[in-house]
This record gives structure tokens, sequence and C-alpha cells, in this order.
């Protein structure tokens, strides 16, 4: 018999452990740095990672289109479309009045002799391009009513409660001013709100007793009698600024935040008016066309906001012309601010003219300097007291002169002890009307 041969297949060596996990190991290290090796070569560098952060190309800001901390009195840019303005030059003249107070060699504004003024830069309209309108859902924003805002704030602005003798808010307030050639100039606000009322000194009004109502004028001329009646005198006291005074605005917030409600003083024609003297261009004129009085007139209130009337500087020929006075007043009564006349003697054409225009206005009683002495403007002011009634104050009058300065306040010290309650001019202007 032939032996049978048993064949086996011969076994294969086995891997070690060891060696498989080194295996292991280097692939798993391998496949990302090749990864990496590849976006770093046809990546985008956007997408790369360094130190755990994606970097990514920076993006610039876009820029806004006028600056949010800008003086707002100076006017800002119009945002809607198709209202391209031109721009034109407007000469501000020197800070003098019509009779040359205030010429180079006097103090004045805040930083001491007045200087011309350099051409300021507006802005005006090409003739015949009407204004656009911001809409909302198509409507005009002016003609969507809206809740009553009394007791709250103004969205963007801060306005602190208001007292009988604290600061009053700093000018402007929203919606109280529109756009002219010269700048913002009072106009009525929605829902029945204007100057008159909103830049007026709160004041509430005493059961009996007198009452009176002081006022010191031409203001912002010479700057150390400025400051005495911004910050000597009672807060109740109204003072009045000469619209063409240097760093109007600033004399004005000044005012407001000590307490002071302020008017504006407009230059009008005298019997006695020289065209020629330093700050005339821009007074009233009897024998100007109305529109030429009107444009000088918005002129004059674009100075500076935040005074609740004007008054007249002199204007005893211009208050004799109906025709002149008729367009000037309509024209402060749809600025809806108020007006206060300085002068002591009826006058039937102011008269005729402002009750057709609807003007709220009052009439001074009394010049309490026409005597220069301090005793001859205290018998004035005893005399206001006389006459002056919780309904119906008193109201007098003065010049900024130093004797004027010095005899109101030490007559305002020892009033209330007197009976007599100091009232700001808006309540005579609002009781008179």
């Amino acid at each position: 018999m032939t032996a049978s041969r048993s064949y086996q297949t011969p076994r294969r060596k086995s891997v070690s452990l060891k060696k498989q996990a080194g295996l292991c190991l280097i692939t798993l290290l391998a496949v990302p740095a090749a990864a990496a090796a590849f976006v770093n070569y046809a990546g985008d560098a956007r997408d790369a990672y360094s130190a755990g952060v994606t970097a990514v190309s920076p993006i610039e800001l876009p820029k806004p289109a006028y600056d949010l901390n800008a003086d707002v009195s100076a006017g800002l840019p119009d945002i809607l479309p198709k209202n391209d303005m031109a721009q034109v030059a407007v000469i501000t003249p020197p800070a003098v009045d019509i009779l040359g107070n205030g010429a180079p060699g006097e103090t004045g504004g805040l930083a001491g002799d007045i200087a011309p003024t350099a051409p300021v830069i507006t802005s005006v309209r090409p003739a015949g391009t009407p204004p656009a309108r911001a809409t909302i859902d198509g409507r005009p924003i002016d003609e969507i009513p809206s809740e009553p805002d009394a007791g709250r704030n103004v969205p963007g602005r801060f306005i602190p409660p208001v007292t009988d003798s604290g600061p009053l808010p700093a000018a402007p307030l929203a919606g109280l001013s529109r756009r002219t050639p010269f700048g913002p100039v009072p106009t009525k606000g929605p829902r029945g709100r204007s100057a008159l009322t909103a830049y007026a000194k709160p004041f509430t009004a005493p059961s009996q007793g007198k009452t009176v109502s002081v006022i010191i004028g031409g203001l912002g001329i010479n700057a150390t009698q400025t400051r005495r009646a911004i910050n000597d005198l009672p807060p109740q006291i109204t003072l009045s600024f000469a619209s063409q005074a240097s760093g109007l605005q600033t004399w004005i917030n000044a005012a407001r935040a000590k307490g002071h409600e302020v008017i504006l003083e407009l230059p009008m024609e005298p019997y006695n008016f020289n065209p020629a003297a330093s700050g005339a261009r821009y007074t009233l004129l009897s024998d100007n066309p109305p529109g030429s009085n009107v444009r000088n007139l918005d002129y004059l209130m674009s100075r500076a906001q935040g005074y609740f009337a004007v008054t007249n500087y002199l204007g005893e020929k211009f208050f004799d012309s109906e025709a002149a006075i008729t367009p000037v007043v309509t024209h402060i009564s749809n600025s809806g601010v108020g007006f206060i006349y300085d002068g002591v003697g009826n006058n039937a054409a102011l008269t005729r003219a402002s009750r057709s225009a609807g003007l709220t206005w009052v009439q001074n009683q009394s010049v309490i300097d026409a005597g220069p002495s301090a005793a001859a403007i205290t018998q004035t002011l005893s005399a206001l007291e006389r006459t002056g009634s919780p309904n119906k104050p008193a109201l007098g009058i003065g010049f900024s002169y130093p004797t004027t300065i010095d005899a109101v306040e030490a007559w305002a010290k020892d009033a209330q002890k007197r009976g007599v309650t100091l009232a700001p001019a808006s309540y005579a202007l609002m009781q008179g009307r």
C-alpha cells in the first residue's frame, strides 16, 4: 500500500499589535495634515483658521450722512429726495444796533470786542422745485395724528422737569421751527404747540397780593452787563436780547439755564433813522415792500431759538404805518410767538392790525428807567406795585444800564415781604391778550 500524505496550508505571520497601533496613529496624523496643506495651497484664505478664530477681511462701516453731534442750529442736510439745495453766502452784519451801540471798541458777546462776521454758507432750494415730504404708508408725517406728548420726553432728548424757579429746557425744542434761507425760525407745532407756550417760563399765579412783571432789555451787546443780568437778577425777571448781538444763542442758552425766559428785539424804523448806520440793513422800514420786511423779519428771527416773544427796538415811524405793520404782525402771529410793544402810548394801527392777525400781544405800561437815578427807578417800580393784581400783572421795561440792574436787583430782594409777586412777562402777555 502506498502511504498517504497529509497536506497543510502554511500559516501567515500576523502583524503585531504594536505595528497596527502605529499605522493607525500615522493615518490619524497624516490625513488632517494633508487636508490643511491642501486648503493652504488651493483654498480661500478667509476659510483658514488661525488660533481658533476665523480670519476675515475687514468690512468698512458706513459713514453717517451728517454729524449727529453737530449744532442743530446750524441746520442739517435735507435727506429727502429731490431736495437738492444750491449753496449761497449770507453775510451776517456786525453785532451792532442802528444807534451804533456795540461798535468796535465796546465789549460784546462772550469773547470781548465785536468783530465783523464772516459770510455764512447756507442752502436755498432752486426756484420752481417744490420740497419733498417725508411719508409713512403714503401719508405725510405732519398729517398723522399722535397722542398728546404732555408729560413725556421728546424721543432722543431728555427734558428735565421744569419748575417756577428751575432751569428751562435747552432750545430748540423739536417741532417748533421751520427752515428758511437764513436758518431755522419759530413756527407753530402740532396739536397747538408754539414757541409762546413752550419757551415761556412756568408760573403759578398767587391768589392775592400784587403781581409785577419786569423786562430788562438791550442784552447781548455789553458782555459785562449781560452776565450781570443773567446771574444776579431773579429768574422771574424776563431778559430781552438784541437780535444782532454777537454769540446770541450762547447768551440765550445761558439765560434759560439760569431760569430766565427770553424775548428777541426787532429793530424798527425811528424818525431819526440813519440807513448808513452799522446794523441798519435788516431794520423793518415803513416804506419797504411787505415782502422785504417779512424777509428781514425771518433773518432777525433766525438769529437764535428759545424766545417766546419778540419786541420792538425803537420803531416810532414804523408804527405810524398800518400798511407796514399788518404783514409783519401777521407773520409774527403765524410763527407762533407773542409780541410785546414797548411803547407806552396807545397805538391804534397796531391794535387794529394785531386784532386782524390774531396776534397775542401786550403793551408796556412804564419805562422803569426814564429817570436815570436809582431812586427814580425804585420809585417807578413802586408805582407799578400799586397797579398789579394776580390776574393782571403790571408790566415795566428797562434797559441794561448798570444803575437799572442794581435798582431792580435791590427792589426784587424784598418784594415778597411787601406782598409783591414777581411774574415772568409771558404771564402778563397771556393775561393781557
